[in-house]
């Protein structure tokens, strides 16, 4: 909300008075303000760090959390008079006392290693350290995204490329050094994939043009890899990977700077390899630059020439058996129109060479693979970081990643199955009350003083939308069984919920009990359905628009469901496993990290 005329608060208790939340305390370290039937308090004699502080919440919520409730409101005229138990120091006088605001402070300390050391513990013993997705994970993932577009129900998420306009826009996109490893790993394999295709197809009636006719040559100087700046321009060398990318260095004075949309580059010394590159470039020591002399070529073009001159590979297998001085007379082969044809390009009506035919050939390619390759370049970046730090992959412009093609063909393979998969899902909305039966959990009929008396481990689901909606536990027996999703019918969106153990019910908390595919429901699948749910929810309901179960009912949540007009539990299941990786992944990083700086700070405390 805006700050102007709030009244900002900060490093104080904030006290919920009224709802199903009456009586819960936090502590607030950054600035924030109340609303209606909220307050806050202040610590009145001294500055309270914030360890200090939390100690207290623990203090206060222990004498007055679920000693109130909706008809005897937790305000502070009531609490101001409570009792709480706090440490304090020895003392000769049993009237006066100090708190032990140095034991607070480190038994929070302590507390809170022991906690990461049990997440730790947890996240080892049930294997979720492991949060590496596998490539059909990743797949389902992106696909989510996708096919909850309107434009993507049509033919799934990655049925084509109308999400990308252009190859050469997604691959400029950022234009950071890492993204030009990128874009170098995939226009080498642009090129290796068209290569490959070209020799299935009949090419008995084109024609060859000599290389000097079609491209004016420039011979690179002598260059020092070792003595030039990094930057962020490509130096090409005489290697056949990394799209012939050596180094990203700073500009080279009296040295040209090479437009990649007019310019193909190529080793010939050692290595016969032609590239095309998706930013200008300098050459290296003795790289040749082809400049066409048509200027107006596209990418896909140049990528098809790229192809055409790497055909001569064969020709010069020998390190010995360089192509300088013979560059001019080589011979390409290129696709022709026929004779009376009038869609000559202008500038080259004497060769008839078909760029119409060249574009549409590398944009089915492009459309077939490229996605994939995305899919393949992380893959493989993934693996390559595993040994060699990505900083000197940065350093070398990519180093020792390639592009390999037959690996690459079996990768494709398994990720066409998945691609099959995808895209015979569409997204339909489907009513609830179809799917679970909405109706009231079981409750004691009891007050919260002494609901909450007992203290045992069979947790109490109120209508709070905090915690999972557990408001404490109890030694009482379970009224519902877990594995179902729970809603307060008073509050929000948020207070939607799926509960994994046996739970007390509660009043005006709904329970859903699931009407069809009862064994279908996992915990992965109710999770899903909680966040559809509450997708459709968000933003209908308050404390005076109640959510009741007949609206509930009637709402119709957005699903993934197969041809037959069935949910797909499968695709749910492996898009939930996939999420959780995701975030483990954040979770097993910042604990590592939170766990070390906490070891250390009560190691210097003690």
């Amino acid at each position: 909300m805006p700050r102007e005329n709030a009244t900002i608060l900060k490093n104080v208790i904030s006290v919920s008075a009224n709802g199903a939340n009456t009586g819960v305390m936090f502590y607030q370290p950054n600035d924030f303000t109340v609303l209606q039937d909220s307050y806050a308090i202040k610590f009145r004699y001294k500055e309270l760090s914030n360890l200090q502080y939390l100690f207290f919440v623990a203090a206060l919520q222990k004498s007055i959390r679920f000693q109130f409730d909706w008809s005897n409101k937790a305000g502070w005229e009531k609490i101001k008079n409570r009792f709480i138990s706090l440490p304090v120091l020895p003392s000769c006088n049993e009237n006066k006392f100090e708190i032990a605001f140095e034991y607070m402070e480190s038994y929070i300390k302590e507390l809170e290693v022991e906690r990461l050391e049990e997440l730790e513990a947890y996240l080892l013993t049930t294997g979720l350290k492991d949060y590496k997705l596998t490539e059909q994970e990743k797949v389902i993932l992106q696909d989510f995204a996708k096919l909850q577009d309107e434009n993507s129900k049509r033919g799934g998420a990655f049925s084509s490329l109308d999400s990308v306009k252009n190859l050469e826009d997604y691959l400029l996109y950022g234009g950071s050094l890492l993204d030009s490893k990128k874009q170098n790993f995939i226009t080498h394999a642009l090129s290796c994939l068209t290569q490959r295709a070209l020799k299935s197809l009949d090419t008995s009636k084109w024609a060859e043009f000599r290389i000097g006719d079609l491209f004016e040559i420039h011979t690179g100087r002598d260059v020092i890899i070792g003595r030039v700046e990094n930057g962020t321009i490509p130096l090409i060398s005489h290697q056949n990977n990394n799209n012939g990318v050596a180094k990203y260095i700073k500009k080279l004075d009296n040295r040209i700077l090479f437009d990649h949309k007019t310019t193909i580059s190529l080793a010939d010394r050692g290595v016969f390899c032609a590239f095309t590159q998706s930013q200008d470039f300098h050459i290296g020591t003795r790289v040749k630059a082809l400049i066409f002399k048509n200027k107006n070529v596209s990418k896909e073009v140049r990528l098809f020439f790229v192809v055409a001159i790497n055909m001569l590979q064969v020709k010069f297998i020998e390190y010995a058996q360089n192509a300088t001085d013979k560059l001019p007379d080589l011979q390409i082969l290129l696709p022709v129109l026929p004779p009376d044809s009038t869609k000559a390009e202008s500038v080259n009506d004497k060769y008839n060479i078909d760029f119409a035919f060249m574009e549409s050939f590398i944009k089915e390619i492009e459309k077939e693979h490229f996605l994939s390759l995305i899919e393949y370049y992380h893959k493989e970046m993934s693996a390559y970081n595993e040994v060699l730090d990505s900083s000197l992959a940065t350093i070398n412009g990519g180093g020792a990643l390639s592009f390999k093609l037959e690996e690459y063909l079996s990768f494709y393979e398994s990720y066409k199955t998945t691609q099959t998969h995808s895209t015979q899902l569409h997204w339909q909305e489907v009513r609830i009350g179809d799917l679970f039966e909405v109706r009231p959990t079981k409750a004691y009929k009891m007050t919260n003083s002494k609901l909450f008396a007992t203290s045992g481990n069979t947790p109490v689901v109120t209508n709070s939308s905090l915690n999972n909606g557990v408001s404490g536990y109890v030694n009482l027996e379970p009224t519902e069984k877990g594995g179902m999703i729970t809603y307060s019918d008073t509050t929000t969106s948020e207070g939607i919920f799926y509960q994994p153990k046996d739970f007390v019910g509660y009043s005006h908390v709904q329970g859903l009990y699931p009407l069809k595919y009862q064994d279908k429901w996992s915990k992965n699948a109710l999770l899903y359905f909680v966040c559809a749910f509450r997708k459709a929810a968000f933003g209908r309901f308050d404390y005076a628009n109640k959510f009741n179960r007949n609206i509930a009912r009637e709402m119709k949540v957005l699903l993934p469901l197969y041809p037959n007009g069935e949910i797909a539990f499968e695709y749910i299941e492996s898009f939930i496993k996939a999420l959780q990786k995701e975030v483990i992944k954040e979770v097993v990083l910042w604990n590592e990290k939170e766990l070390k700086v906490a070891k250390s700070l009560y190691k210097n405390y003690n």
